[in-house]
Parts: C-alpha cells; sequence; structure tokens
C-alpha cells in the first residue's frame, strides 16, 4: 500500500515507519484519523488549514458564499481523499487527487474533487486594512 508524505510523517511519529513505502493497515488508518481531525478541526474553525491560510485563501460554501463550513460540510470536502487511507483501496486515492489536479485547470471556478462533494469554493480572502 503506498501512502502519501502526509501518512509518513504521522507514521514516522507514531512509530510505525519503516524506511519503505508502505504502511501496515492500522497504521494507514491511523494516519487517516489523524488527517480527518486536523482538515475537518481547521476548515470548521478557521475555513482553511495553516497551509491555505498561509497564502490567503479560504474556503466557502457554494449557496451562500459564507464561511466557516459548518462541520458535515467539512466532512464531506475531506471524504474524497479518506479513500486512500483504507487499506486495500489505497490507489484509489492517487486517482482522485489526478482528478482534482485536473479539474483545477479545467473548471471554470477551479474546484477540485472535494470542492464539488462538499459544494465549496476555494477563494482569496479579502485583505484588511
Amino acid at each position: 500500500m503506498h501512502c502519501s508524505s502526509d501518512e509518513i510523517i504521522i507514521a514516522f511519529v507514531a512509530g510505525q515507519f519503516d524506511g519503505s513505502l508502505n504502511l501496515r493497515p492500522g497504521a494507514m488508518l491511523f494516519a487517516g484519523f489523524i488527517s480527518a481531525i486536523y482538515e475537518v478541526a481547521f476548515t470548521v474553525w478557521k475555513s482553511a488549514t495553516p497551509g491555505k491560510m498561509a497564502v490567503g485563501i479560504e474556503i466557502v460554501r457554494q449557496d451562500d458564499g459564507r464561511s466557516p463550513l459548518p462541520i458535515d460540510t467539512a466532512v464531506m470536502r475531506w471524504l474524497p481523499f479518506a479513500v486512500g487511507n483504507i487499506p486495500g483501496i489505497s490507489g484509489f486515492g492517487a486517482l482522485i487527487f489526478l482528478a482534482s489536479l485536473i479539474l483545477i485547470f479545467v473548471d471554470q471556478h477551479r474546484r477540485s474533487v472535494s470542492d464539488f462533494v462538499g459544494r465549496t469554493y476555494v477563494v482569496r480572502k479579502p485583505r484588511r486594512m
């Protein structure tokens, strides 16, 4: 099972990384759990993860442009990438990533798979004077 760099870091911290790009199923599920907490909590609390905050973007609801997101919307945004943490079908996560990469260049609003599933947009935050 192939894993992402975030999963390798989490597995290393948890003592489950053996130096290869393969993780045991338990380590992958643990990495997915930490990923969910991180992604959903920041999206609900700040409308952006620290990386999005650093570049001045945030996530808003598609229907009314408001933020922060309710928890159910934040969970829906995270779900497509949760597939990459399910032992046995982790390769499907790479396909979702590839689809997102293509979508942000072909969609008029530059939405990813997560945006379509969660019914959201990622927008540039207004500058404060």
